[in-house]
């Protein structure tokens, strides 16, 4: 099962295929291209029913640093608006570190 969130206006894309959740950004090819493409930034990551890895929030961290405040505020706000996927295993511990870092942001 492929769960898709494009986050409208911003420059990131999360796909959710079970448990392994790949988040992309949107960026130029080179710069004499005008079209972009989406780069993975990272895949594979495994969630547990018990929330995510350190790794994983360190990701998360990582690839929120490619985007502007309030891309992250929105990216944030469009995922806990979407919380009631069909993914239990996903959505636990996502909402909890999605949570705390929306806290930080405001």
């Amino acid at each position: 099962m492929t769960v898709l969130l494009t986050i409208p206006t911003a420059r990131l894309r999360i796909e959710v295929h079970g448990v392994a959740i790949i988040f992309h950004i949107k960026t130029a090819v080179n710069s004499h291209q005008k079209r972009n493409r989406w780069i993975p930034l990272c895949s594979g990551l495994k969630a547990r029913a018990d929330g995510f890895t350190d790794k994983f929030a360190s990701f998360l961290g990582s690839s929120f640093a490619y985007l502007t405040i309030e891309e992250r505020l929105l990216a944030i706000k469009f995922i806990l608006a979407n919380h009631d996927l069909q993914i239990p295993e996903v959505v636990v511990g996502f909402m909890a570190f999605i949570e705390s870092q929306y806290d930080l942001l405001m």
